[in-house]
């Protein structure tokens, strides 16, 4: 397993984060059954990618976050994603669904499915996604549906990063990651 140490210092990220995040990552992770050592590893490693900015001058690697861009922005770069359930024609879907947790869930659809397996109304209040036992139980939901441990068990960790982000984005990072946190897991 992992310690809350280690993670953090394996992940530059605060103490202080991990400290509450961790445990309640890994608990949400353990009830769906997703308990390997590479499939951990790459769960902390997605988190620190995934989480990892500093805002005001604060790190808030290892904390739930909110996708960063203007509403604007978010808008633009998803109001039309039908794949992602946000309605076409609807400005304002982009931002109300942008990427939230520390998974980044995004869209309509995923906030929708989400929040009906942890059994919170995620379309009728997104940023309920934020709160960080609701974010740990949607990044295991999300581990669980994508397969990851059964990816992350083989070692193709690349593809582990595929499957979160659908590209290459943030891959040098988290490869970086799961080589550190490797070095100290402990049975």
């Amino acid at each position: 397993m992992l310690s809350v140490d280690n993670v953090a210092y394996a992940c530059h990220a605060p103490l202080e984060n991990v400290s509450v995040a961790w445990p309640l990552i890994v608990a949400a992770l353990e009830a769906e059954g997703i308990v390997s050592k590479n499939a951990i590893i790459a769960a902390a490693a997605t988190v620190a990618v995934e989480t990892g900015v500093s805002l005001h001058g604060k790190n808030q690697t290892f904390l739930p976050i909110h996708e960063l861009g203007s509403d604007a922005y978010l808008n633009r770069a998803y109001d039309a994603r039908i794949d992602l359930g946000n309605t076409p024609g609807l400005d304002g879907d982009g931002a109300l669904y942008a990427g939230r947790g520390f998974i980044q869930l995004t869209g309509k659809d995923n906030y929708e499915k989400a929040g009906s397996y942890i059994g919170v109304d995620l379309v009728e209040d997104p940023d309920a996604a934020l709160d960080p036992e609701n974010a740990a139980r949607i990044f295991a939901w999300f581990f669980k549906i994508h397969h990851i441990q059964h990816i992350a068990d083989t070692g193709n960790f690349i593809q582990v990063r595929r499957c979160v982000n659908g590209g290459r984005n943030g891959l040098e990072s988290f490869l970086n990651y799961v080589k550190e946190l490797s070095t100290y897991w402990e049975d």
